[in-house]
């Protein structure tokens, strides 16, 4: 089958699309899937880069994405679940190394959900770990979420265009404020539905300080890993919770199965650091790192069948290396993102 394989820490332009072996089911919980759509993030790109080679071994080759949507082929003795035929999108556990920008792909059947049946597979390839990622950010809010002023930068990108429909349509946030380019604040609406953002900033003519009054905003999601300024904005007491922040050690073992002793001391460290700076605006300062979670995908699936979260994709290339190459250099960039880069596979 084909599979996009790195046999080595590379840029996105040294990406290829190889032929190896399609896997085959070898433990009782293991489906085979069919993938028809996949999707990319970035923290599996800076993984093929060696940005995280400080503080995970990674093995070669490496095959990268998370994010899939595809058909049931063939399952283990021990799934109940699932058989061939159905229709299923995932994310994928850690410990699978990726691998879903590939024809056929395992996953245990504990990080599978039922696709939504009002998506097409590549719209429910856009959503499992952004998804479950703006769920945990959520959840992470002091006090919880209903009624209260939100915060949640670029809100046009894959996880903030998912955590401002959610925050709104799900949880009961009163108010969602998010910043977008110049070229997007026409979109926002259009792409999330009418009444999720009350407040539009456009962060190439306005200066954020400026546009929000201090201590105004109950909590902030930072999606970009630039708001280190942003703790001003909320309000005493309240959270400031980032997904680009290193996780706390408990949080990397949680999630990475065989992190190091060493390492998870070195991050409780490093989150410590984070934690004391937050708290000197007078804020709860938490960081996400996230994993498979079969469970809350089927929650997130009825959402988007109910209506109440579109998956946003701003693009769908063809699964060949040159579009993958061109792909991976724009997101590794952080520079014009909307929405999720889809491939499609089949």
């Amino acid at each position: 089958m084909r599979s996009l394989c790195l046999n080595g820490y590379c840029k996105p332009s040294e990406y290829e699309v190889l032929e190896i072996l399609t896997p085959q089911i070898i433990s009782p919980n293991q489906v085979l899937i069919k993938v028809h759509a996949a999707s990319l993030n970035p923290g599996e790109i800076a993984i093929a880069s060696g940005s995280f080679r400080a503080f995970m071994s990674t093995p070669f080759p490496i095959r990268l994405g998370y994010d899939v949507s595809g058909t049931v082929i063939a399952t283990g003795a021990a799934v109940t679940g699932f058989s061939a035929g159905d229709e299923v999108f995932s994310c994928l556990p850690w410990e699978y190394r990726g691998s879903s920008i590939s024809e056929y792909v395992l996953a245990p059947d504990s990080s599978l959900a039922y696709k939504p049946k009002n998506l097409t597979h590549i719209e429910a390839a856009a959503l499992p770990l952004v998804s479950i990622t703006a769920v945990h950010t959520l959840q992470r809010v002091k006090g919880g979420v209903a009624g209260k002023t939100a915060l949640i930068t670029s809100g046009l990108g894959g996880v903030g265009s998912v955590t401002c429909q959610l925050a709104k349509n799900v949880y009961g946030a009163a108010n969602i404020i998010t910043t977008v380019s110049t070229s997007k604040v026409p979109k926002v609406e259009q792409t999330l539905g009418k009444g999720v953002v009350d407040q539009v900033i456009d962060y190439q003519k306005t200066d954020i300080l400026k546009a929000i009054s201090h201590r105004s905003i109950h909590f902030v999601i930072d999606t970009t890993g630039t708001g280190f300024q942003l703790p001003l904005l909320s309000k005493s007491n309240s959270t400031f919770v980032t997904i680009s922040g290193l996780p706390s050690g408990k949080n990397a073992k949680e999630s990475i199965p065989g992190v190091s002793l060493f390492v998870v001391l070195l991050l409780d460290a490093l989150h410590l650091i984070s934690r004391l700076q937050a708290w000197l605006y007078g804020v709860k300062y938490e960081s996400v790192l996230d994993k498979a979670n079969g469970t809350l995908l089927t929650r997130i699936a009825s959402w988007a069948e109910e209506e109440k979260l579109r998956p946003v994709v701003g693009t769908v290339i063809p699964f060949e290396t040159q579009a993958l190459r061109d792909a991976c250099t724009m997101i590794a960039s952080n520079k014009g993102g909307f929405g999720k880069v889809v491939v499609k596979i089949l």
